[in-house]
């Protein structure tokens, strides 16, 4: 993922998603996943500790030290790749093509992606599943409310999964679906994201998308989702501080609900593994989040809604959460890495506006007793110099000092196709990932 930047917003947050050969082709109707929304998905080791909630915040979840895996791993490669010590393969299975018309399921891809999932398993692989809800079938996106509407009234082409209880339920059928093929109980991590994007995030374009019917207060609210605190009330508008502040929380507080909503169905379903929270970039740190209330919501990079500090405080404590940095490596803060005295500083402290996303998500996750993985971004032209540099001062060495030094259990690389396109080498990231740090 690359890195927040205002404006950037809607944005390349994506790692590329390189539709791979083994990937079903992606849904006829238009695909939600373009540079905004990767598509990505890795595992973990069984020995991990999938408690659920945790009755003490305090506790954070055991470090079973850091592990590698891909993205939209191909099964052709995992004996090279296991023998490597790249022991987590990464896989979706997406909305749009496995019910692109309701209620009729392409059961022959769902049997082909669970083939997939064996032929990792029998290299000796864990799976980390992404199940891309927002590559959303049409069908859904007709439903009434079934996008979002922004401050401007604009209607975006993302389903509105924060508001709208029957796009969730249309979903819910779905995975339900799903898991008689591909049961959870099979997999060891689950990513995570705001069901309309890649990641957990709304719709980008910098205005606010909390003004269809059902957000302001309308009947097919979420029950779980808290009400509009200001029914009618716009960004720019007059209120007082702590009513635009009300409102600007109740706004990042739906992606916790979104969050929340896929976690508990999937336990319901018999998942036992964690959860990956995809979080990019540095996003609307406190001096920005205070300053946005105080002039009552300008447009910018809140409304995509990344105040993390605001998100993983509201999200509660939770033993089987990772938080995921969908931007390691983005050359934000000099791409520094975590330090020993970090603890001792606060989760809103000014200094934390020096730091890369990966340092500062990981100061956020070790606060609220989350565990920490991440991926680099993907390749791409504006930063194809920098993907291919196996210097110190290139991603790959990037990546690896961060998650090493912030104590992450996996790294991503994406995508598993570049390592065997020409792009990097495989011995070379074979060897970089073995080296002793």
């Amino acid at each position: 993922m690359k890195p927040i930047s205002l404006l950037a917003v809607a944005l390349c947050f994506v790692t590329g998603c390189t539709t791979i050969i083994e990937q079903a082709p992606k849904s006829k109707s238009k695909s939600k996943t373009d540079t905004s929304d990767p598509a990505e998905i890795v595992g973990d080791d069984d020995s991990e500790d999938t408690s659920g909630p945790d009755p003490d915040p305090e506790t954070k979840p055991r470090d079973e030290g850091l592990g590698f895996g891909t993205l939209l791993s191909i099964s052709s490669f995992a004996a090279d790749e296991m023998k490597a010590g790249i022991t987590t393969a990464m896989l979706e299975v997406r909305w749009g093509v496995a019910e692109p018309e309701e209620g009729r399921f392409d059961t022959q891809y769902l049997t082909q992606m669970a083939s997939v999932m064996d032929k990792h398993r029998k290299a000796g692989r864990s799976i980390t599943l992404g199940v891309v809800l927002h590559d959303t079938p049409r069908w859904v996106l007709a439903l009434p409310n079934g996008r979002y509407v922004d401050d401007l009234g604009n209607t975006s082409d993302r389903a509105n999964f924060v508001f709208n209880q029957r796009v969730r339920d249309a979903a819910e059928r779905f995975i339900r679906e799903m898991v008689k093929t591909i049961p959870l109980a099979g997999i060891d991590r689950l990513r995570v994201a705001s069901g309309g994007s890649g990641e957990v995030l709304y719709p980008g374009g910098g205005t606010y998308w909390a003004f269809d019917r059902n957000a302001q207060n309308g009947p097919d609210l979420p029950p779980t989702m808290a009400k509009n605190p200001l029914p009618g009330w716009k960004p720019g508008n007059g209120a007082t501080p702590q009513e635009v502040r009300s409102w600007a929380e109740w706004y990042v507080g739906g992606l916790d609900d979104v969050v929340r909503w896929q976690m508990d169905l999937a336990t319901a379903l018999g998942f036992e593994g964690r959860f990956e929270v995809l979080t990019p970039g540095m996003g609307v740190r406190s001096a920005e989040w205070e300053d946005a209330i105080a002039k009552r919501l300008p447009r910018g990079l809140l409304g995509i809604g990344p105040a993390w500090q605001v998100f993983y405080s509201k999200l509660g404590p939770r033993r089987d959460v990772i938080a995921y940095v969908s931007s390691v490596a983005d050359r934000s803060g000099g791409d520094d890495g975590c330090e020993p005295g970090d603890a001792s500083i606060g989760v809103t402290d000014a200094k934390t506006t020096r730091w890369s996303a990966t340092r500062y998500i990981a100061r956020l996750a070790a606060e609220y007793g989350y565990g920490l993985s991440g991926e680099n971004p993907g390749f791409a032209d504006a930063a194809a110099e920098h993907y291919r540099d196996l210097s110190p001062s290139g991603m790959l060495a990037a990546s690896l000092r961060q998650a090493r030094t912030c104590g992450m259990t996996k790294l991503y690389w994406a995508h598993d196709d570049r390592l065997w396109n020409g792009t990097i080498a495989f011995p070379d990231f074979a060897k970089a990932i073995a080296a002793p740090y």
